[in-house]
């Protein structure tokens, strides 16, 4: 295993591993003008054959509800990866400085110890997650696989992996079911890697956060460091309230990004999941449909994925806040103190991810009987 020392070796090669997924898909936005390629077209291709056999499979088994309802966990899944590529395409360019930008920001606080350590144990972190989805999907996947063979093997049972028929192919024929379960097949292996990219990608951008946050706490306890010298450095310190302010001012606009560009995704996959979940929990309890197990768990990792992520992000902004204030910023001059106002007062509100633009505010107030601070949040 290849053990790094540097936060930004890390990024890169995180990076790396979710531009291969991508690529595997045709999906890769990172590519220098980006174009639709043959792998692009098989994945778009993928769901579109997904929609039109649900259609169909939906008429040919009604009325039997169990096998229309299992047609909701691919429908759903479709959908997802649907606005996933969307807003993939749509924002490449903004994605790809973005992820530009979180390179050279790793890449400059590389030699700062204090910093190196936070940020190389973040991007380990994320490291560890991604593979972690990859192999999540990757089970969920073989789930689909294991159960044709289980039923053939111990029933002598031709099962399809999906409950999806094409029209003109008869499933019930041998010919016809070795066509059906190679486009099935086809349609697991996109679903699997495309959705392990796409997700993998959210998580390194959004959860990158962490890192500026951490960053910028670390940079506030040093300068109240040089606050309490006997003989501190003035114009030092007016350079790093500076510094300081412009951090503050891209966190929030980091933050407002997120919400922006994954606040449909994130509806979309909320839905998409709590769909899953119920069909599978119904399929599981009904008639102990196997690959249901399988879907369960991830459908609950990926409603937890976005769950880790608010927390995050909400986690990180309480520690700004409080960082902030903790401050000796009353040994500042004025003008550095209306600096520290300015932030504090930002701090206060602050945007946070959200499930189709549903959110609380978080703000504070001076609680003059303790003497402290409160945060709370706006129902």
């Amino acid at each position: 295993m290849v053990v790094f020392e540097k936060p930004h070796e890390l990024f890169a090669h995180n990076l790396l591993f979710l531009r291969w997924l991508a690529d595997f898909c045709g999906v890769d936005m990172m590519v220098e003008n980006y174009r639709f390629n043959v792998r692009t077209f098989l994945c778009l291709g993928a769901q579109v054959i997904v929609i039109i056999s649900v259609v169909y499979s939906a008429v040919f088994y009604y009325p039997d509800w169990l096998y229309v309802l299992k047609l909701v966990i691919p429908l759903s899944f479709c959908v997802q990866g649907a606005i996933k590529f969307y807003n993939a395409y749509v924002y490449r360019h903004f994605f790809a400085l973005m992820y530009g930008r979180l390179e050279r920001f790793h890449y400059k606080h590389r030699d700062d110890a204090e910093n190196n350590a936070s940020l190389l144990l973040l991007m380990e972190r994320i490291h560890l997650i991604s593979k972690a989805l990859a192999i999540l999907f990757l089970s969920a996947g073989i789930g689909f696989v294991l159960y044709a063979v289980y039923m053939y093997c111990n029933f002598h049972e031709r099962v399809l992996m999906l409950a999806l028929r094409f029209p003109w192919i008869d499933a019930d024929s041998i010919l016809g079911y070795t066509i059906t379960t190679g486009i099935q097949s086809l349609v697991l292996i996109v679903s699997v890697t495309g959705f392990a990219a796409a997700d993998s990608a959210i998580l390194l951008f959004v959860a990158s956060l962490a890192g500026f946050a951490d960053v910028f706490t670390n940079d506030l306890k040093k300068l109240n460091k040089e606050l309490n010298f006997r003989s501190p450095d003035m114009r030092f310190i007016r350079s790093k309230v500076r510094n300081l302010c412009s951090q503050h001012q891209d966190i929030i606009e980091y933050e407002s990004d997120s919400d922006e560009r994954y606040i449909a995704t994130c509806f979309v996959q909320v839905a998409t999941a709590v769909c899953c979940m119920s069909a599978s929990l119904f399929l599981v309890y009904i008639e102990r449909y196997p690959p249901g197990f399988a879907i369960l768990v991830a459908s609950f990792f990926e409603l937890l994925e976005f769950c880790l992520l608010g927390t995050i992000l909400t986690i990180k902004n309480e520690e700004i806040s409080e960082a902030i204030y903790a401050t000796d910023w009353f040994l500042l001059d004025k003008s550095e103190q209306s600096c520290f106002q300015l932030m504090l007062h930002k701090s206060q509100i602050v945007t946070e991810m959200t499930v189709g633009g549903t959110t609380k505010h978080r703000n504070i107030r001076w609680d003059y009987e303790s003497n402290i601070f409160i945060f709370y949040n706006d129902d």
